[in-house]
């Protein structure tokens, strides 16, 4: 009668648990499942931590009475939607202004100084090329703000001059262009021409930190005169004419001591590009620019890792 009794009893809590979804007062071990069913589904039911049964949760396999199988919802489907919604950025306008480096050098505005001051004219005569002392000491500019070795590709592999002051990375690709131009070309590269200087805004020969440069008739750019001593640029672009050829120069520096009558120790540098250069100097050669071009490529110190640009710089003063 006993073992009966356990028998019914247990069949009874089975029936209990397993046809209704009240999960009050069930006792399992945690973890365990078993299949439910509701009014709307069926699905499982997971034992708790404190050994009764869960709520029954719908695994959508079998819709259960009362679905019809149409695009109706399904009361209880618990699965979490796909997340198709479009991010919030994807509706705002299109920014198709130009990037802020597309204003660059060459289109800003160009500085001026105040409208103070006397002018002077002087006529300047380019000298040459700077001659390279032991050390491969010369005058130059850094222009490219590094300091470059022969395995250095960021120098275009060129090895760098130091200037008589002990400034390191002078770039001067113009001393080996004009043994090559000499040797290949057959031209001699000299400047024997004079070139007008005048400048404007002159407060004081001694300091002044604004006074206006025009050099060949080029437009004017802007430099400083320090203890005697004038400075300008970088100048992003420069167009002048010089032994003959017209040709422009970008990153221009100017270094040279002035007084109100005379400019010594001038240093003019900046840097070509080979095909501008090639054009300009195909008129005074029997060779094509393209041909020309070749030549001075290999002579190329700039612009890495395109390499097609040459530095250079030379020397002037009043004669």
């Amino acid at each position: 009668m006993r073992f009966s009794c356990i028998l019914l009893l247990s069949f009874s809590l089975l029936a209990l648990v397993g046809c209704g979804d009240d999960d009050s007062g069930a006792n399992c071990d945690p973890g365990a499942t078993m299949t439910c069913t509701t009014g709307a589904c069926s699905g499982t039911q997971t034992c708790l931590e404190d050994g009764t049964f869960g709520a029954c949760e719908c695994d959508g396999a079998d819709t259960g009475p009362g679905d019809t199988g149409g695009g109706g919802s399904d009361a209880g489907d618990t699965s979490t939607p796909d997340d198709t919604a479009t991010p919030e950025d994807t509706n705002a306008p299109e920014d198709t202004s130009p990037p802020e480096d597309t204003m660059g050098p060459d289109t800003a505005p160009p500085p001026s100084c105040a409208e103070t001051g006397e002018s002077v004219s002087y006529t300047i005569r380019v000298v040459g090329v700077p001659e390279v002392a032991a050390g491969r000491v010369a005058e130059g500019f850094n222009l490219d703000g590094i300091v470059s070795a022969t395995a250095d590709p960021s120098g275009c592999r060129k090895l760098d001059y130091t200037s008589p002051d002990g400034v390191e990375g002078v770039d001067n690709g113009l001393i080996d262009l004009a043994d090559v131009i000499e040797s290949t070309l057959g031209m001699e590269l000299a400047f024997d021409e004079d070139l007008p200087i005048t400048m404007d805004n002159v407060d004081s020969f001694e300091n002044d930190d604004c006074v206006s440069i025009s050099i060949s008739d080029s437009a004017p750019i802007i430099g400083a005169i320090e203890d005697g001593h004038l400075t300008v640029g970088p100048v992003s672009r420069v167009d002048l004419a010089a032994a003959g050829i017209a040709i422009t120069i970008r990153d221009v520096q100017v270094e040279a001591d002035i007084t109100e009558t005379s400019v010594t120790n001038g240093v003019l540098g900046g840097v070509m590009t080979v095909d501008e250069l090639a054009a300009a100097a195909a008129p005074l050669t029997t060779f094509p620019a393209s041909t020309i071009a070749i030549i001075l490529g290999g002579q190329a110190d700039m612009n890495a890792p395109m390499c097609d640009e040459i530095s250079g710089a030379v020397l002037f003063d009043t004669p």
